[in-house]
């Protein structure tokens, strides 16, 4: 049984002591995100007349935002697990992840990950949106009661929900995934999807438990608290966690 209280506490200690560096990352990431915004946004204003060579610095612009997306989230993860067993050098660490062979490694895990959750999203969500379009097709031919339309967007709303939350609960099967390659770059990443699943097995509703008892410090930091000093006390907690479950 996970507890939360408890490594929510850790995490603050943990944080309290090398908070800056935490900064650091996390300012880091922001800015990535930022230009990915912004340098998309000014390529189509500059390239607007000529859309193939749009597309293409578009597209090459996606997958070094992935890349370096996903290099940013491994040696995250490899940070704040070195942080829990005190060791140092955690730059060292960070940059390890930029190394070409263990970064390929990295973006072959994100991308099978990508495949398996949208794959099963997909599949959970496609009845709704069966229903859905079968709706809309007999409203748009006149042959349906409004009654009966109803019904069924109420229906498909329901199925929506219910295969959004079921693909949620799936997802948590690879919740360990980016801490075990952190923790141990050998691992092929077959391994590593297994390995993530076999100790996930029956603790997705505490992992589960874990996420949504953060939703409110997120909520805030809309509203109050800037995401910077709530997202390294998240990271740091589900490092945690982690650690917990491979033990």
């Amino acid at each position: 049984m996970i507890n939360c209280r408890n490594i929510k506490k850790l995490s603050r200690k943990i944080n309290k002591k090398d908070y800056l560096k935490s900064f650091v990352i996390i300012t880091m990431v922001l800015v990535l995100t930022l230009l990915f915004c912004v340098i998309p946004a000014l390529t189509k204003k500059v390239l607007a007349n000529n859309v193939q060579v749009c597309f293409i610095i578009l597209s090459l612009l996606t997958i070094l935002f992935f890349i370096l997306r996903t290099f940013f989230s491994t040696g995250e993860a490899a940070w704040y697990t070195g942080r829990i067993a005190g060791r140092k050098n955690g730059y060292k660490r960070f940059i390890f992840w930029l190394k070409p062979k263990y970064l390929f490694k990295a973006v072959r895990l994100e991308i099978l990950l990508v495949l398996i959750k949208s794959s099963v999203t997909i599949l959970l969500i496609l009845p709704a949106i069966s229903v859905f379009f079968f709706a809309v097709s007999l409203a748009f031919t006149g042959g349906i009661e409004a009654v009966i339309f109803t019904g069924l967007i109420v229906g498909g709303t329901a199925l929506l929900a219910s295969g959004v939350i079921f693909a949620f609960i799936f997802n948590q099967y690879f919740f360990l995934a980016k801490y075990l390659l952190a923790e141990n770059p050998k691992l092929n990443v077959i391994q590593i999807i297994k390995q993530s699943k076999n100790l996930t097995e029956g603790q997705l509703f505490d992992i589960i438990k874990f996420k949504l008892s953060f939703l409110p410090l997120f909520t805030l930091s809309i509203l109050i608290f800037p995401v910077i000093f709530i997202y390294p006390h998240y990271k740091q907690s589900s490092c945690i966690i982690a650690k917990e479950l491979r033990l």
